[in-house]
């Protein structure tokens, strides 16, 4: 049903997944945490600033910048315009890794239904992120649910794999499909019952 979508997005394709949600990019707040990055506590996995290229486009901003176009660039307020599309009713980005692309005036632009799925123990795409992302998140569309001390590729596990799908159909089903009767299968207290599971941070933070 084109009029009324879903969208996931793991790692990198989570940006995607937040654009998609309304969230808008700050290049400000994005080019002021790359020029900090060597100063950050606790220190950022190298391959993540490195080999992944977290920061190439704050490296040759105009250029990247140019490519987007003013269509999408300018705007009174200094963030990009929204990519999001009315028609995509609820968004699920896990394991993300770019909340520096929208900083908290970028993410205070979400307008829909949100739910951040992280790993603990993550440091391919660095839990801090999703923290920080999920933190920025207007309360009224955004949650999160950390899985207990797993990695980035929590993925490759057929059990996670499986709680993700549940979570995944609960979600989806509940703000696409209208049904109703999932709400607690993805709620506060679903969580509290599977101790492999976290509401929000873990630890609490």
């Amino acid at each position: 049903d084109p009029k009324n979508a879903g969208v996931e997005g793991y790692s990198f394709d989570s940006a995607a997944a937040l654009q998609l949600s309304g969230a808008r990019m700050d290049p400000e707040f994005y080019r002021k945490q790359c020029a900090e990055v060597a100063a950050k506590e606790p220190e950022l996995n190298s391959a993540w600033v490195s080999m992944w290229g977290i920061c190439k486009p704050a490296e040759a901003w105009s250029d990247f910048a140019a490519l987007a176009g003013p269509a999408i660039t300018e705007s009174s307020d200094g963030l990009w315009q929204q990519f999001a599309d009315p028609r995509i009713r609820a968004v699920m980005p896990m394991a993300p890794d770019f909340s520096w692309l929208f900083g908290p005036r970028g993410m205070a632009a979400v307008d829909r239904p949100v739910l951040l799925l992280a790993n603990s123990m993550d440091v391919d795409a660095p839990y801090r992120f999703a923290v920080e992302t999920w933190r920025d998140l207007p309360k009224e569309h955004g949650a999160m649910i950390t899985f207990v001390d797993k990695g980035h590729y929590v993925i490759m596990d057929p059990v996670d794999l499986s709680r993700i799908r549940h979570l995944m159909v609960a979600f989806f089903g509940y703000h696409l499909l209208g049904r109703k009767e999932y709400a607690p299968l993805f709620s506060e207290e679903f969580v509290k019952q599977h101790p492999e599971l976290a509401w929000g941070a873990y630890p609490p933070q």
